[in-house]
């Protein structure tokens, strides 16, 4: 097993990844998806390095690239070099608001409208966030 194996198989799964799905092949799934590859443990070559820092350091070169979601650190994937994805934040948004009622948009504006001018400017909320609080139910 060698760095050239390793960073071979790592090309070609995400490729074929995207292929098939258009989205990237997350992390977790990737040692189970390298040991069937590969048919042998690819950990030695690792040294002490994790997979992710490998990926990050390697991977551009070798045709692949480490993606991570900006909010949730458990969240990583790879895409082939050339492919323009990054993960949405917007997904985890809609989800937190799909049971958010009208009674929770006034009491969350309650709670705002309490906090002094000092603690307003502490506060920082994302556009899309209120945008959907604003349209929402």
């Amino acid at each position: 097993m060698t760095i050239e194996n390793l960073s071979e198989a790592l090309r070609a799964i995400a490729e074929e990844g995207w292929r098939a799905r258009s989205q990237p092949v997350l992390l977790s799934a990737l040692p189970k998806m390298l040991s069937e590859r590969l048919r042998e443990d690819y950990k030695p070559v690792l040294g002490s390095r994790s997979l992710k820092n490998f990926i990050k350091g390697s991977g551009p070169a070798k045709g692949y690239r480490l993606v991570e979601h900006p909010s949730q650190r458990a969240k990583l994937g790879i895409v082939p070099a050339g492919v323009d994805f990054e993960f949405s934040d917007e997904t985890g948004i809609a989800e937190a608001l799909a049971d958010v009622s009208k009674q929770d948009i006034e009491g969350f504006v309650k709670v705002l409208a309490s906090l002094t001018p000092d603690e307003l400017r502490q506060v920082s909320l994302p556009a899309s966030l209120v945008v959907r609080l604003m349209s929402a139910k």
